[in-house]
Order: structure tokens, then sequence, then C-alpha cells
């Protein structure tokens, strides 16, 4: 069992970094459509979300063995509360920052902002969760 909880969390995190610091970025290096760009990542960034919700759900009931189950669980439950927060709560406040036409209006890159710190701050916590994770082995 051990060895398909670090299958999880390796698929998860990978996802996580893979979208938010390798695929975002490249769609708006290779579309010239910045709105398409825009929807495409903000699909993936919804579908990142969602595998937060199965993947976290699975490892806070089935936390690795060893001492920091605590800090563990801590760490699982943080992620996940926060890129919920970004999908449900951020994303709609940054999309009403889009003007009637749908492109960006003046707050929306303040907006953006505050969404890829959100998502920054889960990805590091998803280095800190292997870092408590290699403690415990």
């Amino acid at each position: 069992m051990e060895a398909v909880k670090r299958i999880v969390e390796t698929a998860w995190l990978g996802c996580l970094w893979c979208v938010g610091y390798l695929a975002a970025p490249a769609l708006f290096a290779v579309l010239d459509d910045r709105a398409l760009a825009g929807q495409t990542a903000g699909y993936l960034f919804h579908q990142v979300t969602l595998l937060t919700l199965v993947c976290g759900a699975f490892l806070v009931a089935l936390p690795p063995a060893g001492r920091p189950r605590r800090v563990y669980r801590f760490i699982v439950l943080a992620i996940v509360m926060l890129l919920a927060a970004n999908e449900w709560g951020v994303r709609p406040w940054m999309d009403s920052a889009r003007l009637a036409d749908g492109t960006p209006g003046p707050d929306f890159g303040l907006r953006h902002g505050v969404s890829a710190m959100v998502y920054l701050v889960a990805s590091l916590l998803g280095v800190a969760l292997l870092a408590v994770r290699t403690r415990s082995d």
C-alpha cells in the first residue's frame, strides 16, 4: 500500500507542477490567440483541482506510515484548500475583472497575480510534503 501512496503523491504533485509551470506557460508561448491559451490553461487548472480533491482525500485517509502523520495530513489539506479556494473563490473573482467582450480589464492582472501566488504556495507545500514523507521513510 505504501507504493500506491507514493505513486498517488508522484502523479498528483507532478501534474500540479507540470500544468502550472510547463503546460500553461507553453500555451501562451505557442498560441497566438491569448484568449484560447487562457481558456485552455483554465481548463487544465480546473482538472488539477479535481485531481487534488481525489488525491487529497485518499492521502488524508491513508497517510504514510511513520511519525509525522499530523504534519503530512495538514500539508495535504492545506494544498487541497488552497487549490479549492483558487478554483471556486479567486478564479470567479478574477473572471469578474474581464470586460464585456471577455478581454482582461484593468484589475485582471492583480487578480491573476493573487491566483498565481496561491498556486505557488500550494506548489511549494508539495515540496514540503515530499520532505515530510522522506523523513518518515
